[in-house]
């Protein structure tokens, strides 16, 4: 008969191996839950009308001359997304330098888009705009809704049950159970043609979006990972809606009583809720500060995008600047480079359009930023460029001027800025919006003004929280196996 020194030591081991085991578990079951899947987080999808059909009239998909649809395979577990897809010629695909990726807008008409950039590089080719190579590829994703594109999606393609959750990079709710994302679309269109045995030459990955596709662009310069060795990645973000704010500021105050105010805060208007991304995981807002400030972003802005009926009217967007999609995205660049503290004169662009009356005391959080060699400046990523004969147009914010050098150019001092205020040239920031105190940099976490609970994640825990949940649960386990041991003894 054994011993209880014996008997303890037996219960010992298998207690420890259990423990092991549960541990492991644990993990796997963080791990799949902050990088494998994402719940849904887009505020939008919650208050909007649902019986908003965005101008539906779909029939089945047609590819434009010049493209083929092909269905492109994202993750692994055998979901695809159909594509436009340049009609490659013999030596395209080694010989190219250049791919576009190119987000439709909010009529979620791939086709029409991949056109219209198709166009703006056949007319840059035609005029030996430098940069411009006519064996660019040229794709467009194509992003369902369950709702209004029934029918016209396989078994395998992703569909959406909102006909708006793709703009905020929110999960797709066809096929059944995926937990692929809109952004997972992107990033694996990105590691595609960073693929030096199917494309050697490529070295150009520029993600273009206007209005709809413009959102999940500019969200995604902020949330999506860094380009893959050995490629630039551009992104280009036209006429967004709305943005997603680092900090709790605004440019403007509601006191409507709208409910849809409550929400003023929540992905995609800022960083409450959002859950992160599988491929980086989940960040701080003021770490995706620093990743979006040193990005290469142009922001094309249309001077006529101002019509009070087009695009989010609810009341978080009405906060970002007023009613017009201008004045919303000129108050976002008063924004980031108050908080980057450029010498960028933005106070001209408050005083030219009173968008932005409310932003007052922005933190410094320019300790992120790249110093000029003389150390009295910053130097950003992103470029602002207005379009001064353009409404809120694809094709005529593409395809002039200023959006043939934003998709073209290689330099930053080769592209045109478009319109500014008078004087805009001989004024420097006088930093009225600023927050005086010198001492008050952005952290990791962000501070008080991370959104959310102040931790940067949208669940309310964190990678800390996680980690301190499965310790206090495994002192849990060895507690009770103790009191166990000592009663089977």
């Amino acid at each position: 008969m054994s011993s209880p020194n014996h008997i303890r030591t037996y219960f010992t081991y298998v207690v420890l191996l259990c423990l092991a085991l549960g541990f492991l578990s644990c993990i796997s079951a963080h791990n799949t839950t902050s990088h494998r899947r994402l719940a849904p987080r887009d505020s939008f999808t919650t208050f909007s009308n649902p019986d908003n059909n965005e101008g539906e009239d779909h029939k089945n998909l047609e590819a434009p001359n010049g493209a083929r649809i092909k269905d492109f395979p994202i993750g692994d577990g055998g979901e695809q997304i159909p594509v436009f897809w340049s009609d490659p010629l013999t030596d395209q695909k080694a010989e190219a330098t250049h791919a576009f990726i190119v987000i439709h807008g909010r009529l979620r008409d791939g086709a029409n888009y991949w056109t219209i950039m198709n166009d703006a590089l056949q007319s840059a080719v035609d005029e030996e705009y430098p940069g411009a190579d006519r064996k660019s590829f040229i794709v467009a994703p194509q992003f369902f809704s369950e709702k209004y594109n029934k029918g016209q999606y396989s078994s395998n393609e992703l569909a959406f049950a909102d006909v708006n959750a793709w703009q905020a990079g929110d999960t797709a709710t066809h096929p059944s159970g995926t937990n692929i994302t809109s952004m997972d679309a992107l990033d694996a269109l990105i590691i595609a043609f960073s693929n030096k045995t199917e494309y050697p030459s490529l070295t150009n990955i520029t993600l273009v979006g206007h209005g709809g596709g413009g959102q999940l662009t500019a969200r995604y310069a902020a949330v999506g990972a860094d380009a893959p060795e050995g490629v630039h990645l551009r992104y280009i973000v036209g006429d967004p809606s709305t943005n997603a704010y680092f900090t709790q500021d605004r440019p403007m105050r509601d006191d409507s009583g709208d409910p849809s105010c409550e929400f003023w805060d929540t992905w995609r208007y800022g960083y409450k809720n959002f859950n992160g991304t599988r491929t980086g995981g989940n960040k701080s807002p003021f770490q995706y500060f620093s990743q979006y400030i040193s990005r290469d972003i142009v922001l094309l802005v249309a001077l006529n995008d101002t019509s009070p009926d087009n695009g989010d009217q609810y009341c978080p967007a009405q906060m970002q600047g007023g009613s017009a999609r201008r004045d919303r995205n000129l108050a976002w660049w008063t924004y980031i480079n108050t908080l980057a503290r450029t010498k960028e004169p933005v106070q001209m662009l408050q005083q030219t359009f009173n968008n932005s009356p409310a932003f007052v005391g922005l933190p410094n959080w320019s300790n992120v930023t790249k110093k000029t060699e003389d150390g009295e400046g910053v130097i950003v990523g992103p470029r602002l460029i207005v379009v001064e004969d353009a409404s809120h147009d694809a094709a005529e914010v593409l395809g002039g001027m200023e959006g043939r050098a934003a998709l073209f150019s290689s330099k930053s001092e080769d592209m045109p800025v478009g319109w500014r205020p008078s004087g805009w040239n001989e004024t420097e920031s006088d930093c009225s919006m600023c927050d005086e105190s010198k001492e008050n940099l952005g952290t990791e976490t962000g501070g008080d003004d991370s959104g959310g609970d102040g931790s940067g994640n949208g669940d309310g825990n964190g990678e800390l929280g996680r980690s301190a949940s499965i310790t206090m649960s495994l002192v849990g386990v060895v507690l009770l196996a103790e009191v166990m041991l000592h009663s089977f003894v």
